[in-house]
């Protein structure tokens, strides 16, 4: 027993002393390489010494998906004279180049070619987005340069990398979606330099063309139109039109999974897809078009594959009043179409008068991480329906959003329902919580209302960063009686998720003076919805208590018995001018909430605030409303504590000049 034991710890020495020397001499072998100047980077003056070919066959996307590619370049290696594979790996992000579009002065929509070669990457680095370039009369030239991120783009190659063992070079190759079209070819030429020679990479990109056919060869067995509505838009918000798809599949003899949708260009044939979805944009001629050259209008199914629901809008500012544009798209399935044609009415924008009824206030908070490739969001807020209904006498309230700018306010419309993010109703909202669309550079959260009270929250991908508290109001309306419920929604973005399960609500009215006033609050409800006892919520030792801030979050938890602090306009400040304190009163037999403000309360005072109780990881939350004495006395009976000039600090030493905090007065606990 002893021998192998000792022959354990032996080799588990033996193992670290490896392992310590295998770090040392990784350590050692960090190496840096030295790159050679380059002779030159004119590219009509390189010394080529070789070319790899990279032909990139394509269909037209409507997403950034990519291709992947790669390469043996041990050959590459040994013609540049570079020593290592290792070496070549290390230092391939420095001797990458590209030729370069010369922008000037504009970004678009293109331009001529510099002679001069680029390192500057502008796509996944190492990589290159590629723009065409012009000749002298803006007519493209079928060759394509780098140049940066924008719409007139047409391919990216990014994310060039040299494995060191294999010596394989490796990249990716995608399109901007929807730029292009089927039989449109392009080239570009990219350049790995060293010292004074160069390795070319030429690129051919061809754009295949979908072989579906055309209307001469198939069967019709039915149409159908449609009429849709819409006001003048500056945003890519949609109208729903519901297709009986079932029915359709049914009248070409197959099943519904086997239908494709089509539509066809000013040629007379079948374009390829170029909205989102497999959908399509159109010109105003109801041809297809890629979004941007002419188009005006886009019908496109609501989800990929799946044409039960299609959504139709318009090209930003393309449509006026009065306009109307009529295009076809076509279900085909076993050698038959059914034409479908959806015509578009541009009606005069309708205007909300805004005239609501403001009969609740909430507040709602989730948090999320901060993404920059995702628009998932961790939490999604939600009021039970059944207080929806309470309030509102529905349980289908409409939703409305801030108006996109401070004009439609100060004409007194300060709402919109421009819906702009699916699911719908639903908005995507500017930094400044105002409703905004997914394209504006603005955009920063979508937030949708689900059937069920639920609000789903989005968040556009890079541009909320952790500790970003974005903030905006939502307004649940009944159309019957015009009776809203304003939503104050806070995102908090942060680096981990503070779980708290949120097992029950409840209204509380306030009452508010500059005497201490002592009111009866029943915390059953809460107890049992957290699972503990009255006397665990009062217990001094459990800080339970946590306000709402204004800036959407909630404070640190105080006792009962110290309270909580809230400003003027109803935030959470623990040096706030409204405080309350809650604690059992032995001779009453009952739990009192005692509040006090050193400010002087209006007769109208009416603020609504936040606060929940907090134990084992749950919250019950309590909708509050501040109000002065005259609102609360026409709803119940305000006890009143006397008043003393003697005050007391709870140590029992006389206090002369009492600052914000609980004191002894008449024998009792108030706030000062």
């Amino acid at each position: 027993m002893k021998t192998t034991l000792f022959k354990s710890f032996v080799a588990l020495l033996a193992g670290l002393f490896v392992s310590t020397a295998a770090w040392a001499q990784t350590e050692e072998e960090e190496v840096t390489y030295d790159v050679p100047t380059p002779a030159t980077l004119v590219e009509s003056e390189l010394n080529v010494v070789g070319t790899t070919e990279v032909l990139v066959e394509q269909y037209v996307r409507a997403d950034y998906t990519a291709d992947p590619f790669e390469f043996d370049f041990t050959e590459v290696m040994t013609k540049l004279g570079i020593a290592s594979a290792e070496e070549f790996s290390a230092i391939l992000p420095q001797i990458l180049y590209s030729t370069k579009y010369f922008m000037g002065d504009e970004v678009l929509p293109g331009g001529p070619k510099l002679d001069t070669l680029s390192n500057e990457f502008t796509a996944n680095a190492p990589g290159f987005w590629l723009r065409p370039v012009l000749d002298e009369e803006e007519n493209e030239t079928g060759e394509l340069a780098s140049a940066p991120y924008a719409e007139a783009d047409r391919f990216y190659a990014e994310a060039f990398a040299l494995n060191a063992e294999t010596c394989v070079l490796t990249f990716n190759v995608g399109q901007y979606p929807n730029q292009l079209r089927g039989g449109q070819s392009y080239t570009a030429s990219m350049y790995i330099v060293y010292a004074d020679k160069a390795w070319r990479l030429h690129f051919t990109f061809n754009v295949l063309k979908e072989d579906t056919g055309t209307l001469d060869e198939m069967n019709k067995v039915g149409e159908a139109t449609k009429i849709v509505e819409q006001e003048p838009k500056s945003d890519y918000s949609t109208v729903a039109v519901t297709i009986d798809i079932e029915a359709i599949a049914a009248e070409l003899g197959c099943e519904v999974s086997a239908v494709t949708m089509k539509a066809l260009t000013d040629a007379g044939e079948f374009g390829g897809t170029t909205a989102n979805n497999g959908g399509f944009w159109f010109n105003a001629d109801g041809k297809v078009v890629n979004w941007n050259s002419g188009s005006v209008m886009f019908i496109e199914p609501a989800t990929q594959g799946d044409f039960s629901l299609l959504n139709v809008g318009q090209f930003p500012d393309a449509l006026g009043t009065g306009d109307e544009i009529s295009s076809t798209v076509y279900f085909i399935g076993n050698g038959n179409y059914y034409a479908y044609t959806i015509t578009l009415q541009v009606t005069e924008a309708h205007v909300i008068e805004g005239d609501f009824n403001l009969v609740d206030e909430r507040g709602l908070v989730a948090q999320t991480l901060a993404r920059d490739n995702d628009y998932l969001c961790d939490q999604y807020p939600q009021i039970p329906l059944a207080t929806i209904e309470e309030v509102l006498g529905t349980t289908t309230p409409k939703l409305y959003g801030l108006a996109t700018d401070d004009k439609a306010e100060a004409a007194g419309n300060p709402y919109s329902d421009s819906y702009s993010c699916d699911p719908k109703p639903g908005f995507w909202l500017n930094a400044e919580g105002r409703v905004s669309t997914w394209g504006d550079s603005n955009a920063r959260v979508g937030i949708s209302y689900l059937a069920d009270g639920t609000f789903q929250l989005f968040q556009h991908p890079g541009r909320n960063a952790v500790g970003d508290v974005f903030k905006t109001q939502l307004f649940l309306v009944n159309p019957a009686t015009n009776d809203m419920m304003k939503v104050n929604v806070s995102v908090q973005f942060v680096t981990e998720i503070e779980e708290k399960e949120v097992v029950g609500q409840a209204d509380i009215l306030i009452p508010v003076g500059a005497d201490n006033i002592a009111v009866p609050v029943d915390l059953s409800a809460a107890a049992d919805s957290l699972g503990v006892t009255l006397e665990d919520l009062l217990n001094e030792e459990n800080a339970c208590l946590r306000g709402f801030t204004k800036d959407g979050v909630y404070g640190e938890a105080q006792p009962a018995s110290t309270g909580l602090g809230f400003t003027a306009e109803g935030g959470y400040d623990p040096y706030g001018s409204i405080y309350f304190i809650i604690e059992y009163d032995a001779i009453q037999d009952e739990v009192l909430m005692t509040t006090v403000s050193d400010i002087e309360i209006p007769a109208d005072f009416n603020v609504p605030a936040q606060f929940c109780v907090e134990m084992n990881g749950k919250q019950f939350v309590y909708n509050a409303r501040l109000v002065s004495e005259d609102i609360y006395t026409g709803i119940d009976e305000v006890k009143k504590a006397k008043a003393d000039n003697s005050v007391f600090d709870l140590s029992g030493r006389r206090v002369e000049k009492a600052i914000h905090g609980v004191y002894i007065q008449n024998g009792k606990k108030v706030i000062k």
